[in-house]
Formats: C-alpha cells, sequence, structure tokens
C-alpha cells in the first residue's frame, strides 16, 4: 500500500511555473543566433568571393562582393541579432518571473544557474555578432 501525501497550496497562492520553452530560448537563442550568422553571413561571404563563376549573383565586382551577396550578408547578420537579443530580454523575463515566484529552493537554484549561463551565452554571443557586422561593414571582403 503506498501513501500519497498531497500538499495543497492556500487559496491565491498558486504555484506559477516558468515556461520551459522561454527558459531553453534565454539559454541557447543566442548560440542560434550565432549559427545563424556563422553559416548565413559568414559562410556566404565566402564563397561569394571564391572568384567569378557561372553565377552571375555570386560574382565580384572589382574584387568585391555583388550586390545580393552583400543583402543577403546584412540580412542574416540582422536576424541574428535579433535573435541573440531576444534571447537576451527571454532571460531577463525569467530572472524576473524568478524573483517573484520562486518557492522550491532546489529548482530556483536550477533554474537561476541556468539563467547565468544563458546571460553569459547571450551577451557574448551579441559581442561576437555586433563584432563580426563591424567587420562585414568595415573590411573589404574578396580581397
Amino acid at each position: 500500500m503506498t501513501v500519497r501525501s498531497e500538499t495543497r497550496v492556500p487559496a491565491g497562492e498558486e504555484k506559477t511555473r516558468i515556461p520551459s520553452p522561454v527558459l531553453w530560448y534565454g539559454v541557447l537563442g543566442g548560440v542560434l543566433g550565432w549559427t545563424i550568422h556563422l553559416f548565413f553571413a559568414w559562410s556566404f561571404t565566402e564563397v561569394a568571393c571564391m572568384g567569378p563563376g557561372d553565377h552571375l549573383h555570386l560574382q565580384q565586382i572589382a574584387g568585391s562582393m555583388g550586390t545580393t551577396p552583400r543583402l543577403v550578408v546584412y540580412i542574416a547578420t540582422g536576424v541574428a541579432w535579433l535573435v541573440a537579443v531576444g534571447a537576451l530580454a527571454a532571460n531577463v523575463l525569467v530572472h524576473l518571473q524568478l524573483r517573484r515566484h520562486g518557492e522550491d529552493v532546489l529548482a530556483r537554484e536550477r533554474v537561476h544557474f541556468m539563467v547565468v549561463i544563458g546571460y553569459f551565452l547571450d551577451l557574448m554571443t551579441i559581442a561576437i555578432i555586433t563584432g563580426g557586422a563591424i567587420a562585414i561593414a568595415v573590411l573589404r571582403p574578396c580581397t
């Protein structure tokens, strides 16, 4: 015979759970943004700089990328930066919710640890993407 102990929460003090997808987006969203930046911005720059080929939209024009590759790189960099900033905002929301509704100490400490890791990853990713965007804008590719 098993005995179940049920703990009842007083009325008006319902436990609120932190949504798991928001927490995971806060932790891993910056890494996803950097992956977008790496695969679509930098790799597209390298492919466009391989030299003139049969594809007119990838040809070099006077030693630099054409208009279409440059637009793809700028759009991919902007999207990646927005994904990383969104992950940082999700981390802030989870952190604020954790400060308001943290009853279970062990679960609160686990989520707090994940939020700290998420802050670090998101801030580093924003710095990497911003540095890459500055490099793309300032340095002349295909030289």
